[in-house]
């Protein structure tokens, strides 16, 4: 069974309203010990704890396979958001980190972030009946 990157909006999603189908499929990975965690979803996410929050949170995050980004993954998210600006498209500079780790790792995304379809190339849950 391969890891699976999850995205901060899928965290967000997961830690908030606790139910529905992303929600499950994170609880799934969660149980499988699937859940990958990168440093952009930590930041993203602690940003937005509550006080009550970290501590079980963040304790959750320390038992997690943990993908570290470096220098390709940042010239690889450079060129994949260029790509999509000449074409129109303009998504987080994070969002692009995040694709390229999954590329780089060959790991699909859990995401609730519909931008990331513009992405080519990038494996994704499907989760929602619009996929």
């Amino acid at each position: 069974m391969s890891l699976v990157l999850i995205d901060t909006s899928a965290w967000i999603d997961y830690l908030r309203a606790g139910e529905g189908p992303l929600a499950d499929i994170l609880e799934t990975l969660l149980e499988e010990d699937r859940a990958a965690l990168c440093g952009v979803a930590v930041t993203e996410v602690r940003q937005g704890l509550l006080s009550h929050e970290e501590e079980g949170v963040l304790a959750l995050f320390e038992t997690l396979p943990y993908l570290d980004s470096d220098r390709a993954d940042y010239e690889r998210a450079g060129e994949l958001l260029a790509k999509l600006r000449r074409q129109g498209v303009t998504i987080p500079a994070m969002d692009g980190v995040i694709a390229a780790l999954c590329q780089r790792h060959r790991l699909p995304l859990l995401e609730n972030d519909r931008h990331f379809a513009h992405i080519g190339g990038l494996q994704r849950i499907a989760w929602r009946e619009d996929r």
